[in-house]
């Protein structure tokens, strides 16, 4: 198995660890959708391809599948209330807003799917991304206290987990008095009492945020460079080091790169202009940073590429998580440790057809990362021999 170095590591300011990437999929709610640049359905759900997606995930080695949110989609909760029984080892990343329900609530039901999935769910916290969606569900807050609710809901998430009972709290978003709840949260590991979050965004308030109340900060991808460069620009007024670091990507891996280039052209092909012109008035309406910042770096820039092998065709019709990856099995994999050496480490993939990619992806791509990843791993291990 062949690898292709070439390119420098991106090392600016990140402290490298070998611990392994972790690698989660979008759950697609049209699972069998080849081209991107069309219009999204009735929203409707297609439980026969999704329980074919969510069966094939289960034996390949994905971490976790997102189930994602918003008023175009089904609610999260019922659908993986629903594919939960379809499973025995692939996990569940569940989407949602602070301030649809209350926290209590909220993680009563959390704690309900943990008993289904047997402690196989964890949760990505998103704030919204434009005051008009919010509003359809009665939400008239600003994105930066959007973001201060999401801590104090956190916050009492937290605390209803550890077992704090009963609980009191006066915030500036909630007031609860003697909350408590008789469905504890259950998992596979002893002493874990809550799952892991993941806080959604790219600005820096996000990142404060995800740095108090969560464990990994996911936002939307950039080249391995200026990731780097943010996370020192970030390290040096926050806390980006005490957290790890998600991205949200699409990949198009191919034997060859002539074979994925064409992939990824035919993703676009025959493209909806309506729709285009939809996505482009819903990115202006949005007051998301990561929204609007990886949408601008689509439209500013020389070419729909802003690297050797990153594609930025598909973000005009789909947005920030279709910024992709595209190129050999080997230059994808080349290019995943580049981001790893940015101080990334996890991601949460996409790709199209969205089934064979992630067949493809586990059966190609894993594997030549994790070989990289054990070289590495044994070069360190033989550094500090040398040192003591």
């Amino acid at each position: 198995m062949s690898t292709i170095h070439n390119r420098k590591p991106i090392t600016q300011g990140v402290i490298i660890m070998f611990n392994q990437l972790e690698f989660h999929w979008a759950l697609p709610l049209e699972a069998a959708k080849k081209n991107e640049a069309q219009a999204d359905s009735s929203g409707g759900i297609n439980l026969e391809a999704l329980l074919e997606f969510v069966s094939c995930a289960d034996k390949l080695q994905i971490e976790s599948l997102l189930t994602p949110f918003g008023f175009h989609m089904p609610d999260p909760i019922g659908l993986l209330g629903r594919l939960s029984a379809h499973t025995e080892r692939v996990a569940f990343m569940l989407a949602y807003r602070s301030g649809l329900m209350s926290p209590t609530l909220f993680v009563q039901q959390v704690n309900t799917l943990s008993h289904l999935l047997n402690g196989r769910i964890s949760l990505n916290m998103i704030c919204g991304f434009s005051p008009v969606e919010q509003a359809y569900y009665g939400d008239f807050l600003s994105h930066d206290e959007r973001f201060e609710r999401a801590g104090e809901y956190l916050d009492i998430c937290s605390a209803l987990w550890n077992g704090t009972s009963p609980l009191n709290y006066a915030g500036k978003h909630y007031q609860l008095k003697d909350a408590q709840l008789n469905t504890k949260f259950t998992s596979l590991r002893l002493g874990v009492r809550q799952p892991k979050i993941y806080l959604s965004g790219n600005s820096k308030i996000a990142n404060h945020t995800a740095s108090e109340h969560a464990q990994c900060w996911l936002r939307y991808g950039d080249t391995p460079e200026k990731i780097a460069a943010s996370h020192s620009s970030i390290a040096q007024t926050d806390h980006v080091g005490r957290i790890r670091t998600g991205l949200r990507m699409s990949v198009i891996a191919r034997k060859t790169r002539e074979e994925s280039i064409e992939a990824a052209f035919r993703v676009v092909e025959n493209p909806d202009l309506k729709w285009k012109d939809f996505i482009r008035t819903v990115v202006e309406k949005s007051d998301s940073v990561a929204i609007k910042s990886t949408y601008e770096l689509a439209q500013k820039a020389d070419s729909e590429w802003l690297g050797p092998n990153l594609w930025s065709g598909a973000v005009p019709y789909r947005g920030g998580p279709a910024l992709a990856l595209v190129g050999s099995f080997d230059e994808v994999a080349n290019e995943l440790m580049r981001y790893k050496f940015a101080g990334v480490n996890e991601f949460i993939l996409s790709g199209w057809p969205t089934l064979a990619e992630m067949q493809g992806f586990c059966q190609n791509v894993l594997p030549r990362v994790r070989a990289m990843e054990q070289l590495e791993s044994s070069v360190e291990v033989q550094k500090l021999g040398m040192r003591h």
